[in-house]
């Protein structure tokens, strides 16, 4: 999903096509974006037909992009990226290979990155919560999974998830409503190998906000 970040998307769509593993779909979903990003897209789009699916819209928010983009996709596995991160060259070999052992939520630890790239020291300690996670996410209110951009799932799961209804409701941090669902309803898998660069800049667009229980479970 991209929404005005002309500065990045070459980079994340560049990290995807270095991908070790060769066997995949690339989706961008443009959010009306009003920079140069559908031009860069576009390009990419031109230099790779048999990769890359493109879809533009008009401004929605992320839950909207997801869903475009989810509507579009084929393969059996979905790696989320947003349009400022990257994906590590075995990214989605590993996701691969954790489907394979039949898990359906699996997720990632990440490399903080500044804008120029440089590492940002930090070290997770909230995600490695492997198996069924009902209780914690349910009765606790637990989040058991990371960034947007080391999420994936299995389409088979994402078809009991998508469409997310109130799109308006979630413009922002979407990847709350697959993570708690999620967690609810499949046996997740944490890979600790740090497969994706969350790049930290001016422009973030997610922001500490509280959600009520009730909007996580609808």
């Amino acid at each position: 999903d991209n929404y005005n970040y002309e500065g990045y998307i070459s980079k994340a769509i560049e990290s995807v096509l270095n991908q070790s593993y060769k066997n995949i779909e690339i989706i961008v979903v443009d959010d009306g974006s009003s920079d140069k990003s559908i031009d860069i897209i576009k390009s990419y789009q031109e230099k790779f037909p048999e990769k890359i699916k493109t879809c533009f819209k008009e401004n929605g928010g992320q839950a909207s992009a997801f869903n475009a983009g989810v509507k579009l996709s084929t393969g059996k596995l979905i790696c989320f990226l947003d349009s400022d991160d990257e994906f590590e060259n075995e990214k989605v070999s590993q996701v691969v290979n954790a489907y394979n052992d039949g898990y359906e939520y699996i997720f990632n630890n990440h490399t903080m990155i500044s804008e120029n790239k440089a590492i940002i020291p930090y070290e997770t300690v909230k995600y490695p919560y492997n198996g069924h996670n009902l209780f914690l996410v349910y009765y606790i209110s637990k989040y058991v999974g990371d960034i947007t951009s080391t999420i994936s799932i299995s389409k088979k799961l994402a078809d009991k998830i998508f469409p997310i209804k109130d799109e308006n409701g979630w413009r922002i941090q979407a990847d709350d409503v697959i993570v708690f669902t999620a967690s609810i309803l499949s046996q997740s898998f944490f890979i600790n190998d740090k497969l994706t660069k969350y790049r930290i800049h001016g422009e973030n667009g997610y922001y500490n906000k509280v959600i009520p229980s009730h909007k996580k479970f609808d």
